[in-house]
């Protein structure tokens, strides 16, 4: 999105926005390459970001970095609902790290999905 529109957003919702580049086009959208775990803690894979998203990312948060293998993985697009986390199988290490702070992780097969460029998150509809 427009550059604009972040400062625009900070000033509706009253609150910090920060703004964060991605620079490979095999994450396409901010959920493909990053999630949130709590308020203090993401998960994302570096390399979808420029370097100053990735200072801004570890400045402003307590970060899991996930490896390049899983980020194909789309270990990203999980779903978290409070400890549990809902992401796609074939990401041991990340599934190692989110489970050291004390998450539940349920992996689950999604083969044939991540073949259309999502996972987890992909499938959900989220209702307020």
């Amino acid at each position: 999105s427009d550059i604009c529109a972040h400062k625009w957003m900070s000033e509706v919702l009253e609150t910090p926005v920060l703004s964060l580049e991605l620079v490979d086009p095999r994450w396409y959208h901010l959920d493909t390459c990053l999630f949130v775990l709590n308020p203090n803690l993401i998960a994302y894979y570096p390399y979808a970001f420029d370097p100053y998203a990735r200072v801004v990312l570890e400045n402003n948060y307590e970060t899991i970095q996930i490896c390049e293998e899983e980020a194909e993985q789309f270990a990203c697009n999980s779903v978290v609902i409070g400890k549990d986390v809902v992401m796609p199988a074939r990401c041991p290490r990340t599934i190692a790290q989110i489970e050291e702070r004390g998450f539940r992780v349920h992996p689950v097969a999604m083969s044939e999905f991540l073949k259309s460029g999502g996972a987890a998150k992909c499938l959900t509809l989220f209702l307020d």
